[in-house]
């Protein structure tokens, strides 16, 4: 019997904290959220200032490419760089161990001539697999909002709107959109 009312007791407590811890988890992301409005500047500067110090104590290019985004999970600013250049990957390396201790998380996008090779592989894998033809249409251009490559690609067949969707699953693994400009079937009279 002393058991039974134990447990609603700690089960009672249990649920009072939970209620409390809600709100006080809220206004704790709301104070955050408000902070990296007026820290971005200051992130973008500290990003920037060891971009600048890397790149220019190796043999590697280094352009930062976005605004810094926030990971709460890791209580991290993420900040996107591209690179060209012979020692690049030492650099890059380089860039994480400086920015740990800003917080900054720095990770490395393709370029747009490592993009195109990855554009390529991925269609070269979709094409056979869906027996769709596919041809890319311009240049991939990046959008510095969203983060994200795209390419225009134009397809006709039968398997061809699996294929599509093949390409935005495989894409969206490399920050690569796949736009198409096949027009929907009703419009072809």
């Amino acid at each position: 019997m002393r058991a039974r009312r134990r447990f609603r007791f700690t089960a009672r407590v249990g649920r009072i904290l939970a209620a409390a811890a809600a709100p006080a988890s809220l206004l704790c992301v709301a104070a955050r959220s408000s902070a990296q409005d007026g820290d971005i500047d200051i992130i973008q500067r500290t990003a920037a200032e060891i971009a600048a110090s890397v790149s220019s104590s190796s043999h590697c290019s280094i352009e930062l490419r976005g605004a810094p985004r926030f990971d709460g999970l890791a209580n991290a600013w993420l900040v996107a760089y591209m690179a060209a250049g012979a020692t690049c990957d030492a650099a890059g390396d380089e860039l994480r161990r400086l920015g740990k201790e800003s917080a900054l998380v720095f990770f490395r996008r393709p370029d747009s001539n490592q993009v195109r090779v990855l554009i390529a592989n991925i269609r070269a894998s979709v094409v056979p697999a869906f027996h769709c033809p596919i041809s890319l249409r311009g240049d991939p251009s990046f959008d510095d909002g969203s983060g994200y490559w795209t390419v225009t690609f134009l397809a006709s067949g039968p398997g061809c709107g699996d294929a599509a969707v093949e390409l935005s699953r495989l894409g969206a693994d490399y920050q690569i959109r796949f736009q198409s400009a096949t027009p929907p079937e009703g419009v072809l009279r």
